[in-house]
């Protein structure tokens, strides 16, 4: 039977004697609620709180735009894993096909028959509890994923600690900024279910490690390139960080087919120097052929580099600095350029709140 502490199921029909035909059989078990009918259910969220549901089919004959509402019930009862049991006085088989078809637990005839509505609450019962248990180990078992997932980035900053080109407060702010960037973006509608929460809470644990590929270069380069004094011959190299980074995402990501994790973080290695134009690398992606996330990081990184004398690791470095101001203007002049019209657009309706970050990180 249902493990909950507080026992209650939902009963919807109209006939009176039937309900409290219901509500008799089960009151040493379990609290019963009546409902007048399935609209009243929707917004209501004690459904959150029962075992079960009883519902007269007759209910179903009165809604307006019926079958809307139906899936919307079953959807719901799916959802809160909350087997409904359909009873009709219609004998009809194609309406038991459709209670069935549409997520109904079980079809049951009137008159009742009380032994074997107990006998079929038991099993759907035991079903519930035994969804819910699957359920729980899924959550648990996400939860420990996505532990593994955020520690492996943490291994991978920690051996690039003292390697990789770019400050820790370097990294910290780009986390922020694309974190910034990307909520803003959300506001447009098509972006809107692009950027998700899950989406977002990727993108600032990924951030950090986007040049991963630089760990496995020579170290003398990855120096050469945070003072700005790379020659012509290493710079091809460096640009390599990028597709070595990506190979290493690959190699993690052998024999997992569906990892959004994983793909983000490929994402961020091997195309966060790709730009709008096409004038980036590796590929010379162009446009929305170039991921969001890299997107978001490049104008991110950009920014960064263009204000923050210490964005990288060297203190020889001379590149030089802009004001934020100067970097905003410089920003709005590249859509359609370096970066996409909307994520500039997006940039620049939060370069306030870029700016603040600059200044405490």
């Amino acid at each position: 039977m249902s493990t909950n502490i507080t026992k209650a199921f939902g009963v919807i029909s109209k006939s009176r004697d039937e309900s409290e035909l219901l509500v008799d059989l089960f009151k040493d078990e379990y609290k019963a609620y009546m409902y007048k009918n399935i609209s009243d259910i929707f917004e209501n969220e004690q459904i959150k709180s029962l075992d079960f549901m009883c519902i007269d089919s007759s209910a179903f004959t009165e809604l307006e735009n019926i079958n809307e509402k139906m899936d919307t019930l079953f959807k719901i009862s799916q959802e809160l894993t909350l087997p409904i049991i359909v009873f009709s006085k219609d004998r009809t088989r194609e309406l038991e096909w459709e209670m069935l078809r549409k997520g109904a637990f079980d079809f049951l005839l009137f008159p009742i028959n009380t032994k074997s509505l107990k006998t079929r609450i038991e099993k759907a019962l035991k079903y519930r509890e035994h969804e819910l248990f699957l359920k729980n180990i899924v959550r648990i078992r996400s939860f420990e994923i996505e532990r593994l997932q955020v520690n492996f980035v943490k291994l991978l900053n920690i051996i690039g600690e003292n390697k990789g080109p770019e400050s820790e407060s370097h990294l910290t702010r780009l986390q922020n900024y694309c974190v910034a960037i990307g909520k803003e973006l959300r506001q447009n509608k098509k972006y809107k279910n692009i950027v998700s929460d899950k989406f977002l809470k990727y993108l600032y644990a990924l951030a950090p490690m986007h040049d991963v590929g630089a760990l496995i270069l020579p170290e003398e380069i990855v120096l050469n390139y945070a003072s700005g004094k790379l020659r012509p011959s290493e710079i091809e190299i460096m640009k390599s960080h990028t597709t070595k980074g990506g190979h290493i995402v690959e190699q993690i990501s052998e024999g997992i087919e569906d990892n959004f994790f994983l793909e983000i973080a490929f994402d961020l290695a091997q195309s966060h120097h790709e730009y709008w134009s096409g004038c980036g690398y590796p590929d010379g992606l162009k446009g929305d052929e170039i991921p969001l996330a890299a997107q978001l990081l490049r104008i991110a990184e950009e920014y960064n580099t263009l204000v923050q004398k210490g964005a990288y690791r060297s203190a020889e470095n001379t590149r030089i600095i802009k004001t934020h101001q100067e970097a905003v203007e410089f920003i709005a002049l590249q859509k359609n350029k370096l970066f996409s019209e909307d994520i500039v657009n997006a940039f620049l309706a939060v370069e306030n709140i870029i700016e603040k970050i600059a200044q405490k990180f």
